[in-house]
């Protein structure tokens, strides 16, 4: 056997960078940039992560991909840079804490979780409370008033939320966060400030006074109650909420309560699994007696129909802005914003000039079902979404 030995002037590679042929490369350190989505300092309007308030500014939103290729990302992520971990689509989102465990974490955020439903229901649960509102309340048992309403088995089952809220709580919501958040604001010498507080302040009382239907999240030592709500005038109750609907897979380890309100627009009305499955029992899957065909697929044919009437009508900026409110992450966002048709038509191009353009405009109906789709049923239904 022959050796040989490097001559002085033959510059040899460090030992931590040398490998065999056919060996994979040395892995690099994670680092916390690549996985980081929201912070603190994230500039996100009105909204904030109110369930968040316990961190102060330590906490860190990150999250992957999860695909089969993406794999080796997510475990990193996990092992470096993930106090506590959820699954929300097609990703796996993780708040990270430095030097908090998920137990010291779940203790400082007052929450408890109970694992007999299994991970999937616990994971819905973290995601409903993980994210931001604009509209939120904390309080205590003591002084929020529930009124619990009972339906019979039959409702009870196929009824998911369909709760009511008083407009004098969402009112009670902007008025906590107009003397916490803006109070100071406005007697600054700022100009700029004073602007941003009144405008806040004006959008606030906005989404109060006129919100007809919201999303809402309640949390309470019972565990957690979400679904759409009809606003009402009344102050007989905070909240009427159906008995027997709480969902105990995450619950306040404390007396507090909190309230978090989206409300709901008018936008694209998509058919979940779960949907589909209750309305079937009055024949969701039949055929119309009025019109021929199934419904499901007249209405698909519908939604795609509706980017031809938009393309003749010159109304396609709204069909692209509509794709842009489910944007909630910053990868997302490059996503959309690297795409070339609505960097076109964002510059003030018009999709009916050349055929290609008009082509790859009409494909985004076929595009967005796709996405809809994901491995599960999502059906366009027809009024407001067309």
């Amino acid at each position: 056997m022959f050796t040989q030995t490097a001559s002085p002037d033959v510059a040899v590679r460090p030992a931590q960078v040398t490998r065999k042929t056919g060996s994979d490369a040395p892995t690099k350190p994670a680092k916390r940039s690549a996985f980081e989505r929201i912070t603190p300092r994230t500039k996100l309007g009105l909204y904030r992560y109110p369930f968040l308030d316990p961190l102060a500014s330590l906490w860190v939103i990150v999250s992957a991909l999860l695909n089969p290729k993406n794999m080796a990302n997510v475990l990193s992520m996990l092992k470096n840079f993930a106090s506590l971990a959820w699954l929300k689509d097609d990703k796996v989102v993780a708040i990270h804490v430095p030097g908090l465990s998920p137990t010291a974490l779940l203790e400082k955020l007052r929450i408890g979780i109970s694992l007999k439903g299994g991970l999937g229901k616990v994971s819905k649960r973290l995601s409903r409370i993980f994210r931001p509102y604009a509209l939120f309340l904390w309080t205590t048992e003591a002084d929020f008033h529930i009124r619990l309403v009972q339906r019979g088995t039959v409702r009870q089952s196929t009824q998911d939320g369909g709760y009511r809220i008083s407009r004098h709580l969402l009112r009670q919501m902007v008025a906590r966060r107009i003397k916490v958040e803006f109070k100071d604001a406005l007697k600054s010498n700022d100009k700029r400030a004073v602007e941003h507080a009144r405008r806040a302040i004006a959008n606030l009382k906005y989404q109060a006074n006129h919100a007809m239907r919201v999303e809402i999240t309640v949390m309470t030592r019972e565990g957690q109650w979400k679904g759409h709500a009809l606003v009402v005038e009344s102050k007989k109750a905070d909240i009427w909420l159906i008995e027997g609907q709480v969902k105990r897979d995450v619950f306040m380890t404390t007396d507090d309560v909190f309230v978090g309100v989206n409300v709901v627009h008018t936008s694209k009305l998509f058919l979940d699994q779960q949907s589909l499955t209750n309305l079937d029992v009055n024949g969701f899957f039949r055929t119309d007696p009025q019109q021929a065909g199934n419904r499901l697929v007249r209405w698909t044919q519908e939604y795609l129909h509706s980017y031809i009437t938009a393309l003749r009508e010159g109304s396609f900026v709204q069909k692209i802005v509509e794709q842009v409110d489910a944007i909630e992450y910053r990868e997302d966002a490059d996503k959309f914003l690297s795409y070339w048709l609505f960097n076109v038509i964002a510059r003030g191009g018009d999709p009916r000039w050349f055929g290609f353009w008009t082509k790859a405009f009409l494909q985004l109906g076929l595009k967005h079902l796709e996405a809809r789709l994901n491995g599960r049923i999502s059906l366009p239904l027809p009024g407001l979404n067309l």
